[in-house]
């Protein structure tokens, strides 16, 4: 899809004035920003920033769902094995010489 934009003198600056098709593609309306980024390849994007902060938003959920299942699988863990501090992760644990006898 192209669509022509038309640029306006407003005082100092200039105006780009987008047409229905592309505000309606953008999912924005007047009083709303945009977000241009400039592309490794010389090109500009637009965008609204409401994407930007929702995608953020979504990535942020993510992480701190991660965060807490890992606090509550080590703190589990520390209950099992009495330890009151935290304890390293299960990759770095040392194993005792009685796991070394059973896994032999």
């Amino acid at each position: 899809m192209v669509i022509e934009l038309k640029l306006r003198k407003v005082g100092n600056s200039v105006e780009v004035v987008l047409p229905k098709e592309a505000l309606a593609r953008l999912n924005v309306g007047e009083g709303d920003t945009l977000a241009l980024t400039d592309l490794p390849d010389g090109s500009l994007r637009v965008t609204p920033t409401n994407e930007g902060r929702e995608k953020f938003t979504k990535q942020m959920k993510a992480a701190e769902s991660i965060v807490r299942r890992y606090s509550q699988h080590a703190a589990r863990t520390r209950q099992m094995n009495g330890q009151k501090t935290a304890c390293r992760p299960m990759a770095y644990r040392r194993k005792s010489s009685s796991e070394n006898r059973r896994r032999t």
